[in-house]
């Protein structure tokens, strides 16, 4: 398999609790998720370790100008809530898929969006 594909907060979580292996793709993620993902309260050491070790293998989107400019569109074409709406113009500036479980989210981005288990049946 091969693309690029833009991994959702809520997509780490639930592959990282079904212990899941993604097929072989060029994955990226948003600042916002790495922010999500390490302040969550009650976060043990191990688990943040591990999440680091993941996220060091992928391709981070930063909050640069470009994401910054379409996040404000995104935003005020949508009314998404802001980290939704910086995750939705990440995908966009990196041109990658959307892979999120997030029903809301998925409605309202403007590009490719698929859910985990698509993306696992692929």
């Amino acid at each position: 398999m091969s693309g690029s594909y833009l991994l959702d907060t809520n997509v780490f979580i639930n592959a990282i609790d079904r212990q899941l292996r993604l097929p072989a793709a060029h994955y990226t993620y948003s600042i916002i998720t790495e922010l999500e993902l390490l302040a969550f309260p009650g976060l043990l050491s191990e688990e943040e370790q591990a999440i680091k070790v993941i996220l060091a293998q992928l391709t981070r989107v930063e909050l640069d100008r470009q994401v910054k400019t379409e996040t404000i569109k995104v935003r005020r074409s949508t009314q998404m809530k802001l980290p939704d709406s910086i995750i939705s113009a990440s995908a966009f500036v990196a041109a990658a898929t959307l892979v999120t479980d997030d029903v809301k989210l998925a409605a309202k981005h403007a590009g490719n969006v698929i859910s985990l288990d698509t993306l696992l049946s692929r």
